[in-house]
């Protein structure tokens, strides 16, 4: 696909016509063309499009249907036939009334060139530059930002399926990078049992029939990693994200028996699967070969695989509200330590905040301490309530009413029993 540079023409007469007829009273889609015109330009996205090929949809346009696809949770092809029958989408996007729109197989072309090229910003950007001499967006404003989880595009898989799945992936990286080397050290059942996707295969129903598969796959697993640490492997093979990707895995959920032979890799060795509460800490795990840095959660009554996205906004309560940058971290880290990222991230748009709202989750003693003086915020947000069961039942008596003698090394309770036995160490 390539770029055909277009001129910006005026919202066509007929069009401008018959969508004020049907919204006399407004619509936002009327309102945004009539107050940010098109936002970007095709020159802003030139660099992604090749100069040959067949010419593509104005970027203007598809980041434009991207806003209201997004606005109205909308799939491509929805997107597409609303192109075609909203009036007031064809307004927003200066369309004649009988443009037969775009193909939407198109749509998911531009968003891997926007990835590709790391121009994900390049849109929100456009908008904060508008937004400064408008006058919405400013720095020594009020901003406030919260949390919400957000889930990984993958399948949650079982144990199993996982370590069968992370080999497969191993293997099909090391096929594209090395084939030949695959092909002298691999087996030939292995063709078999890993090249259909391991959600397509179809596993053993008798428990002792699923051990004997599990460790066949854990074994496997161990030969291939020794065949990539071998003198005679490829340079640079390790560092493919599948290649890693199974390393971690093998290592957090399987536990190698040395072989008899004395080939490392020769058909003596074994693999046994480590029980559930043996496994390290979820922040080491991954959930999936092709996206290592998803990770499970728990959070409340909340339980997914994916990531955390801290969503700022401008809150002035006399103009609009406007999103400013977003910090997106794996599921697993916790809401008060990118707190300083955040501040970090609106420092560096020029958007330092006089005050900053956020909730009990991102805030903490040394965070009040230093965004005041360093960063010239004022960090305010709820304090935190204590979790502790005696600081939510009634007549129960939590840890701040009880008095420490330290000299005596004794803590009295209210009801006059007094704990000893006390020992220091590091918090």
């Amino acid at each position: 696909m390539s770029l055909q540079l277009t001129p910006l023409h005026p919202v066509p007469d007929a069009t401008a016509r018959v969508a004020r007829a049907a919204f006399p009273k407004g619509n936002p889609s009327l309102t945004l063309r009539d107050r940010l015109g098109t936002i970007c330009a095709d020159d802003d996205f030139a660099d992604l499009c090749p100069g040959c090929g067949h010419p593509s949809e104005p970027p203007w346009r598809w980041a434009l249907v991207t806003i209201m696809q997004l606005r109205a949770h909308l799939a491509d092809r929805h997107a597409a036939e609303a192109v075609r029958a909203r009036m007031d989408w064809q307004y927003l996007l200066g369309l004649d009334l009988t443009d037969p729109g775009f193909d939407f197989s198109g749509r998911s072309a531009g968003r891997a060139r926007l990835l590709t090229g790391s121009a994900e910003d390049r849109l929100l950007e456009t908008l904060w530059a508008w937004g400064r001499p408008q006058g919405p967006l400013k720095a020594r404003g009020r901003h406030r930002t919260d949390a919400t989880h957000v889930l990984a595009a993958l399948r949650v898989r079982s144990r199993m399926a996982l370590v069968a799945e992370t080999l497969r992936a191993a293997l099909h990286a090391r096929a594209t990078v090395a084939p030949d080397g695959l092909r002298a050290r691999a087996p030939l059942e292995w063709c078999d049992r890993y090249k259909r996707w391991s959600a397509d295969t179809r596993r053993p129903q008798e428990q002792a029939a699923r051990e004997v598969s599990r460790q066949t796959v854990g074994a496997e697993g161990f030969r291939l990693l020794e065949a990539l640490s071998a003198p005679e492997a490829p340079a640079g093979l390790s560092d493919v994200p599948q290649v890693a990707a199974r390393r971690q895995t093998w290592l957090r959920h399987d536990d190698r028996t040395p072989p008899e032979a004395s080939d490392p890799c020769g058909p003596g060795a074994s693999s046994q699967g480590k029980p559930q509460h043996a496994l390290s800490r979820a922040t080491e795990g991954l959930e999936a070969p092709y996206d290592p840095q998803a990770r499970s959660r728990n959070k409340g009554e909340t339980t997914w695989v994916g990531y955390m996205a801290h969503c700022s906004e401008t809150c002035a309560d006399d103009a609009i509200h406007l999103m400013t940058p977003t910090h997106t971290t794996p599921a697993t880290v916790h809401a008060a330590p990118c707190t300083e990222g955040i501040h970090a991230g609106l420092l560096q748009q020029g958007l330092r905040p006089r005050a900053h709202l956020v909730d009990a989750a991102s805030i903490s003693a040394a965070l009040l301490v230093s965004s005041r003086p360093e960063q010239e915020i004022a960090l305010l947000g709820p304090p935190r309530l204590d979790p502790r069961w005696q600081a939510n039942v009634a007549g129960a008596s939590s840890l701040d009413q009880c008095a420490i003698a330290w000299e005596h090394q004794q803590m009295p309770c209210p009801q006059g029993q007094v704990a000893l036995g006390g020992k220091e160490r590091l918090d």
